[in-house]
């Protein structure tokens, strides 16, 4: 049954990564209600599933002319820094803390997007 429900929860990923790019944001918390992985194991596995999905979607956008490669090389010069920072204090931070970053971020984002 998890086989199954594990590919279900990997297409729809791909498919909300691909249409919106957070493919990740849906992942970690399946993971957890429905598939029963603990939090760290979750983030983790996410982010090694996020990386080939987001190469295919990068590589569409890309065909469609929708990639700023300038702005890309900027961003990703912090986002390794802070992908370094963030994975390091995850093996730090009780779990408690790390629910309360996440339904943060989850909430900031939703409010984002209704307020558009």
């Amino acid at each position: 049954m998890k086989r199954g429900l594990s590919v279900v929860i990997g297409f729809i990923t791909g498919i909300v990564n691909g249409l919106l790019g957070v493919g990740g944001t849906i992942l970690v918390p399946a993971m957890i209600y429905f598939l029963d992985t603990d939090r760290r194991h979750s983030h983790g596995t996410a982010l090694l599933i996020i990386f080939p999905t987001s190469l295919v979607s990068t590589f569409v956008y890309y065909q469609n002319n929708n990639v700023d490669i300038n702005l890309a090389w900027k961003l990703a010069i912090g986002g390794i820094v802070g992908s370094y920072i963030g994975a390091k204090a995850l093996r730090k931070l009780k779990m408690t803390w790390v629910k309360r970053i996440f339904a943060i971020v989850m909430i900031a984002a939703g409010i984002r997007m209704v307020m558009g």
